[in-house]
């Protein structure tokens, strides 16, 4: 099976540095059906505290939307997910993108320090790619 490149921040990538989510995401790219939601709640809470603005939520909501990212059902992924939140002490809703990035034989791009952090802790090093500040 060919690596196939999993991103799973696009809601951090809209929501902190504009025009990064499109410059980021090819058309290998892919990513569990969440992914959407996670980016409008993320541009939402941004635009609810003042960081951007309403418009520029809308903006980049849009390029998230024309983004190359094949959306993918989480239900195949939950299981590992639901055992590697467990392992790691996380949120099975991150879980599922490193349960996907397994899956496939590669990893996942998060600006998620946390994250990132803790799946080092286990045998994940090298499956978690943390996003440049």
């Amino acid at each position: 099976m060919a690596r196939r490149p999993t991103i799973r921040d696009v809601a951090e990538l809209a929501g902190v540095h504009p025009g990064t989510a499109s410059r980021a995401l090819d058309p290998r790219r892919e990513s569990t059906a969440l992914w959407l939601t996670e980016a409008a709640n993320a541009l939402w809470r941004r635009a609810r505290t003042g960081d951007i603005t309403i418009d520029e939520a809308a903006e980049r909501f849009s390029e998230l939307l024309n983004a190359p990212v094949a959306s993918l059902a989480m239900e195949p992924y939950l299981d590992r997910a639901l055992k590697l939140a467990m392992e790691i002490d996380h949120p099975v809703y991150d879980c599922v993108y490193l349960a996907l990035a397994l899956h496939h034989d590669t990893h996942l791009v998060t600006a998620d320090r946390r994250f990132a952090s803790v799946s080092g802790i286990s045998l994940m090093t090298d499956r978690v790619r943390l996003l440049p500040s």
